[in-house]
């Protein structure tokens, strides 16, 4: 179960900027430059580098090959929990083969560094005199700048951590192990239109007589129907969506298929001069002539294919699965500037507990997190069970309804006794954590410890604990009932909706896009870490899933428990409305508005004050059958002997079909769960405004029952012309409740 805290609600005063998190500190040595060194040292040469020791820990900077005035500009930050040395010693070292040359060096007292806290200036560095063994002073200077300060210092991510460093020196693996913020990139649907094509009559006696359009960007390539040329011509209009990122790099190539004829004619169209669909002003057709090489008579047009091609922006890119996306608005949406309503913040405290990831090897563990189109990537701490990261992030909110999620991975990169990265290495993800936002009270801090668990082919396995504090704060609630009372996703999904086929394979094609972008960043972001982050929920049949389908049971066995006067309040408030009912037949309506209300406002005070998560219980996955546990690891056609193959092939068959039923099936759940959300205060912005309609509705009925129906019908049948393309405010509020499907594992 998830654990936490609650802070009060009401006015904060102005807070710092790491308010969520617990205060690390850090000793920080800023090694800048040095100036007026020795020309060659005792060995003949000079490759200057400065090393700094405290307590255990000795790092050094590179080495800068006969330079006097050699440049460094590197913070070193040392843990205030592990120091073992009350001084800083800083020795400027000339590199050689046999032994380094030691130039001078400089011994700083703990008791004389200062403290450092922002939102105070950056301390400024000073030139520090070096001495010799002798203690007498020396040849060259260094500008240094030690201070004490903590995770919010401006130098903090771009240091050297001693808590996640796995090299004596800087290197190449150490961007890899620090704090990073990435940004997605933005993504546009590309909609072909293949409308019609004609074979001219200058293409001659053409022996093309069935043939299929192609068409490719990158790896997504799409096919139309073989169609018979009758007459030179053919008419079969069909429509293809694409999925394209910003900065364009792929061209559209347009090819023609023959089975008679094995030729590839194409035609590329580049990206960049595509027109973008903004305003739903209607695209110009464009036509397409395929050429070929006639030997000396140039080039012959084989065949022209009417389109109409566009850059879709209005469509939003489902880079998750609509129950955990971060982000709900279309393309066009996110390169304006659209309003937002709020801003959640996000404090990653620590783990605890954590199951080894390996056998051999070291540790090293971090934490990713995704909301919309900006990833975070926290620092990897080594070498410990239970890291203490401390990390605060935030994020601009343009829709309650979406989802935040927390991965936290194992760092491939690390290596017991490695001198060297090794980037072959996988990235494990050992748990992951999604928060809803719209379960989260206005700006109360919630401070949550959430189990990592995980289905193996041996049953449940706790990974550990990951600690967390969240707060989301809006600026007024009317601002977030229209948020509510709009539709769930852009016009355009309703209006002229994608199939789910296509669906399917534009989420798996920007899975891959952003994974491909994130990749290309530096310090690079796992193409592994960023496919587990989006991995949704799997459709394909389960056993398991069978017996967690279970609220229309509850429903009955609630209805029957009422009957048999199991809970004496419940049935006695049920006969009461009864009675109610039958006394006012002509209050019967309003009585059915007064029944909603009354069993919300009982349940206010027994509403879910910390937000849902994957729990294991929901998922019935604690006493699963190892049966059930195989069949959902074991992939087609199975790993199986070949005795049990056919077997399994035809099993295959029959759990697609009967996903189909199960999908049925389960949207009958998620309507019922939404409804007990809604009785439940699952929701709480969601259940206050389902709340006051029906308080309306029972004042307007006892009123005037007669024109409130009469408005109602009149409402309900009115003419086509007077209908909106997308759904109505109530079926908007009511598409928005939470269900417990989306905390199945």
């Amino acid at each position: 179960m998830v654990d936490g805290r609650l802070s009060p609600v009401g006015h904060r005063d102005p807070v710092p900027a790491n308010d969520l998190v617990e205060v690390m500190w850090y000793i920080f040595v800023s090694v800048v430059k040095g100036r007026n060194l020795p020309a060659m040292s005792s060995q003949g040469s000079l490759d200057p580098y400065v090393e700094v020791e405290f307590g255990s820990y000795k790092v050094e900077t590179e080495n800068r090959t006969g330079d006097q005035n050699p440049e460094w500009g590197v913070v070193f930050a040392f843990s205030d929990e592990h120091i073992q040395s009350s001084k800083v010693q800083v020795i400027l070292k000339s590199r050689d083969e046999v032994r380094p040359d030691v130039l001078g060096k400089l011994s700083i007292d703990l008791r004389d560094i200062p403290m450092h806290q922002p939102p105070e200036s950056a301390l400024t560095a000073q030139w520090y005199k070096l001495m010799n063994e002798r203690m007498e002073t020396t040849d060259g200077e260094l500008m240094l700048s030690i201070w004490k300060g903590t995770q919010a210092d401006e130098a903090f991510r771009d240091a050297w951590h001693s808590d996640s460093a796995t090299h004596v020196h800087p290197s190449p693996i150490t961007s890899e192990l620090r704090s990073t913020v990435y940004s997605a990139p933005v993504m546009w649907h590309v909609r072909l239109d293949i409308i019609r094509g004609v074979v001219p009559a200058s293409a001659g006696n053409t022996r093309l007589s069935t043939l299929r359009v192609k068409s490719q960007i990158g790896r997504q390539i799409h096919r139309t129907r073989p169609a018979d040329i009758i007459n030179r011509s053919w008419s079969d209009e069909q429509t293809f969506f694409f999925m394209v990122a910003e900065p364009f790099e792929d061209d559209l190539i347009l090819s023609i298929e023959s089975f008679q004829v094995n030729e590839d004619i194409s035609f590329v169209v580049p990206l960049a001069s595509i027109q973008k669909q903004t305003d739903g002003r209607e695209i110009n057709t464009q036509c397409i002539e395929f050429q070929k090489l006639d030997g000396s008579n140039g080039n012959k047009t084989v065949a022209k294919v009417d389109i109409r091609l566009c850059l879709e922006g209005r469509y939003w890119v489902p880079v998750d699965s609509i129950c955990y996306s971060g982000d709900l608005r279309s393309t066009l949406d996110q390169h304006s500037s659209s309003k937002k309503i709020g801003l959640v913040e996000l404090g990653i405290i620590r783990a605890e507990a954590l199951a080894p990831m390996r056998t051999i090897g070291g540790r090293g563990t971090y934490c990713v997190i995704k909301y919309g189109r900006k990833w975070v990537r926290t620092r990897t701490i080594k070498d410990s069970q239970s890291p203490r990261f401390n990390e605060q992030y935030s994020w601009d909110v343009y829709d309650p309804c979406t989802v935040v999620t927390i991965g936290i991975f194992d760092n491939g990169h690390i290596i017991e006794g490695s001198s060297t990265d090794v980037p072959s290495s996988k990235h494990t993800m050992i748990g992951k954590v999604r928060i809803r936002l719209s379960t989260l009270m206005r700006g109360r801090l919630y401070a949550l410890s959430y189990p990592l668990t995980v289905v193996s082919p041996v049953g449940v396995r706790r990974m550990g604990e990951l600690h967390v504090t969240i707060r989301f704060s809006y600026k007024t609630f009317p601002s977030m009932c229209r948020a509510y009372l709009r539709p769930l996703l852009p016009a355009l999904h309703y209006t002229i909706p994608i199939d789910a086929m296509t669906t399917g394979l534009l989420h798996t094609e920007a899975i891959y896009t952003v994974a491909t972008c994130l990749t290309r960043q530096e310090p690079p972001l796992r193409k592994e870490v960023v496919q587990s982050i989006c991995e949704g929920d799997c459709d394909i049949f389960r056993m398991q899933k069978t017996k967690t389908d279970s609220t229309l049971s509850r429903f009955v066995a609630f209805c029957r428990d009422i009957a048999m006067w199991k809970d004496t309040a419940t049935t006695v408030l049920c006969h009461a409305i009864f009675l109610m009912a039958l006394s006012n037949l002509e209050f019967l309506i309003a009585t059915v508005a007064v029944s909603l209300f009354m069993p919300m406002s009982s349940n206010i005070g027994l509403r879910h004050t910390l937000p849902e998560h994957l729990d294991p219980s929901i998922s019935g996955v604690g006493d699963a059958h190892l049966g059930d546990l195989d069949e959902e690891f074991d992939q087609f056609p199975g790993i199986k002997t070949q005795e049990t193959v056919t077997m399994w092939y035809e099993y295959e068959r029959l759990r697609t079909l009967t996903e189909r039923l199960r999908k049925d099936a389960r949207s009958i759940m998620v309507h019922l769960e939404r409804v007990e959300a809604l009785f439940s205060w699952r929701d709480p912005t969601a259940t206050s405004i389902f709340f006051f309609f029906c308080m309306a509705m029972s004042a307007a009925l006892v009123i005037s029952p007669t024109a409130v129906m009469c408005m109602g019908g009149l409402y309900v049948m009115r003419h086509p012309r007077f209908r909106g393309d997308t759904p109505s405010a109530l079926l908007n509020l009511y598409s928005r409740l939470p269900c417990k499907h989306k905390c199945m594992m």
